[in-house]
């Protein structure tokens, strides 16, 4: 039953209905069996109403380390303390968390005048959620995909179209140190690491 409801309330939030998604959250949680209360309350969290559920997910009696990095997640204040949280879930493994509250991070860094902060937070979220099958939670949706530098585009774009080192080299007149590099950095920045995925990226036609 629990799954379902879940199911129901991300349709909700899908459709832009995310007070109503919240709502059914917090009933489900009032008859849920223990085990399915961290999540449901958690779920509240991702919808963005963390205030509502702080307080009773620190009081949770339940042991482990996930209800403990729920409970932290419901807590933080500040980009910093939202991209540890990041940090711990993708520890577990939960990609999906770990790409939202990065988002969520991005933004708290943007409030604070923080660019820097929230360019890095930005990008770690959008690589996150590239692993995550093109996941769209509310958190993810206005996450945009990392900007490049005009140079790198440039050379992402002819890596793209089936070009090696040695040729994106000679054309632009660099070295092909210049050239790996600065791939290094464009597959490290968007999360691909193939020029396939690269071209994908790109919509472009792989050559």
């Amino acid at each position: 039953v629990v799954p379902l409801r879940l199911a129901r309330a991300w349709t909700l939030a899908g459709r832009g209905d995310a007070a109503g998604a919240v709502e059914l959250c917090l009933e489900s949680a009032e008859g849920a069996l223990p085990c399915d209360v961290p999540f449901l309350l958690h779920d509240v969290v991702r919808l963005g109403r963390a205030d509502l559920v702080s307080a009773r997910l620190a009081a949770l009696d339940v042991a482990g380390p996930l209800v403990a990095l729920f409970a932290r997640h419901a807590a933080a204040r500040d980009g910093a303390e939202l991209d540890a949280v990041s940090e711990g879930f993708e520890r577990l493994g939960l990609l999906l968390y770990a790409a939202e509250a990065a988002a969520r991070a991005a933004a708290r860094y943007r409030e604070s005048g923080l660019a820097r902060g929230a360019r890095a937070a930005q990008t770690r979220a959008w690589r996150l959620a590239h692993r995550c099958q093109g996941a769209r939670t509310l958190a993810l949706m206005d996450l945009d995909v990392p900007s490049l530098t005009p140079r790198q585009r440039e050379i992402a774009v002819l890596a793209a179209q089936g070009l090696t080192n040695r040729e994106i080299a000679a054309r632009l007149v660099v070295s092909v140190r210049t050239v790996a590099n600065t791939l290094y950095a464009v597959y490290d920045k968007t999360g691909v690491n193939d020029r396939a995925a690269l071209a994908a990226l790109l919509n472009r036609p792989a050559g």
